[in-house]
């Protein structure tokens, strides 16, 4: 058993990997923001401290007595958020505050869940801001392991709604491909890090799908024909600098949404959940409720 400091428990990633770590009987001790996000926790961890990653001093001491530290923590990549919090300062400024407090506490392991970068991609700001934290993490002289997974399937939940009332949008052409992953496929691979020896993992999908199959795929799951409103990227490259002088995040998303829609993002196959799979049970789901 392992005694786990986990960053970003109350995300759809960390809440996977807190039930996995509870799965698994590991000690752990939740990093949480707002007492306000406890509540649900409470019966998969064993402590939650409340922490701002982005507040150094609200850190002290969260890692004293803890063998491994996984980070979840970012943030989020939906293009609907309200928060003028940058990239930069939650995935590299905040993540690399816990690091600094994971090395004075003298943890033995640091996982960290990063992103799949390529050459084409790597510019963005969300990718910067991951790999440079992840470069940290390498030369910190800590045990550790990098995750890289592909797009996870909860990033594209909210598409199975928006296709009900309307059309998707297709950004370009829609060929450039990618292998989604699972969630809890991500989060059993973090708790396998705990003790794995391997320091870098790509994880992808059984899959791999074209952007415009993935909208296909919406649809095939909530039994209509595809609808496609068809956006040439020029428009939405001035829209997301449009956006950025009110709100740097939805900038640097578009940004980031661009070149993964324009370049393949394929990881070998780690995970054996399929997305179909996926929006057909969120379908259901639906349905149901």
């Amino acid at each position: 058993m392992a005694k786990v400091l986990l960053a970003g428990a109350t995300g759809n990633l960390g809440r996977h990997v807190l039930r996995q770590l509870g799965v698994h009987g590991h000690y752990v001790r939740a990093l949480v923001r707002r007492e306000t996000q406890a509540a649900d926790l409470r019966g998969f961890a064993q402590e939650i401290v409340f922490a701002d990653l982005t507040q150094a001093d609200t850190l002290s001491a969260c890692c004293h007595d803890i063998d491994t530290v996984i980070s979840a923590a970012g943030a989020s990549v939906d293009i609907n958020t309200s928060s003028r919090q940058t990239f930069r300062e939650i995935d590299f400024e905040g993540n690399r505050n816990l690091l600094e407090e994971a090395i004075r506490g003298q943890i033995r392991k640091f996982v960290y869940v990063s992103a799949l970068t390529s050459t084409e991609t790597a510019h963005t700001a969300y990718l910067r801001a991951k790999e440079d934290f992840a470069a940290l993490v390498m030369k910190s002289g800590l045990d550790y392991q990098i995750l890289r997974p592909t797009g996870f399937f909860s990033a594209f939940a909210f598409l199975a709604g928006m296709a009900r009332e309307r059309s998707l949008p297709l950004i370009g052409e829609g060929t450039a491909k990618t292998n989604p992953i699972d969630d809890e496929e991500v989060a059993t691979a973090c708790v396998e890090a705990i003790q794995s020896e391997i320091r870098e993992l790509a994880l992808g999908g059984p899959d791999i799908l074209t952007r415009k199959e993935i909208l296909d795929l919406v649809f095939h799951a909530i039994g209509r024909e595809p609808r496609y409103q068809r956006i040439p990227a020029v428009v939405v490259k001035v829209a997301g600098a449009a956006m950025g002088l009110f709100n740097p995040r939805k900038r640097d998303l578009t940004e980031f949404y661009l070149a993964v829609g324009a370049h393949d993002c394929i990881a070998p196959p780690y995970g054996r959940r399929r997305l179909a799979d996926y929006f057909g049970a969120l379908n259901r789901s639906s349905i149901s409720t």
